[in-house]
């Protein structure tokens, strides 16, 4: 196995444990990157400053669920609001989130809260979302979120060429793609 395998191996190997573990919404401004996303999805175009209402009613109450509504993350930085701890596997809200996967909420939306930059990224995550636009947001967030992984395994192997390219050794090389993570 090459040293170049064994870093893509081990970068997809963080990369999915992150985007994995990681609390959905937790990601600074991943609310707004989502609510972006979802829009560009259901309207075939971005968001714009003009546009009054941009949030969807289901991100919206899952937002609430969550307490990150207006960017104040309970559960993420402060340490005395806790998830509550329930028996079994199923999460005290995941049914209650699961219901709002109706078209009702996913196409009406509430407020103004996506993100206004430029537009490559979303329409490279496109194909990621539409995948799993039929299941409840979470499912959507981590297809969202796994376009991620696959546009930073391709920023390693793109680093590492140009660093093989530059420096000529594959030592220096795999450093310039290691610090892409």
């Amino acid at each position: 196995m090459t040293k170049l395998t064994l870093l893509i191996i081990s970068a997809s190997a963080l990369l999915v444990a992150y985007v994995w573990m990681t609390h959905p919404f937790e990601v600074p401004d991943e609310n707004a990157h989502y609510a972006s996303l979802h829009f560009l999805a259901n309207e075939g175009r971005m968001p714009t400053v003009s546009d009054k209402d941009n949030l969807s009613i289901e991100e919206m109450q899952v937002e609430k669920v969550f307490g990150i509504v207006e960017g104040r993350n309970k559960y993420s930085y402060h340490p005395e609001f806790r998830v509550e701890q329930v028996e079994g596997q199923i999460g005290k809200y995941e049914t209650y989130i699961h219901e709002l996967n109706v078209s009702e909420n996913r196409e009406s939306y509430a407020t103004h809260q996506a993100a206004l930059y430029p537009p490559l990224y979303y329409w490279l995550a496109l194909p990621y979302y539409q995948i799993a636009q039929k299941g409840d947001i979470l499912t959507r967030l981590f297809a969202a979120r796994f376009a991620s992984v696959v546009f930073t395994l391709f920023t390693i192997l793109v680093a590492y060429y140009l660093g093989r390219q530059y420096f000529k050794e594959q030592l220096s090389a795999l450093t310039v793609a290691f610090m892409t993570l």
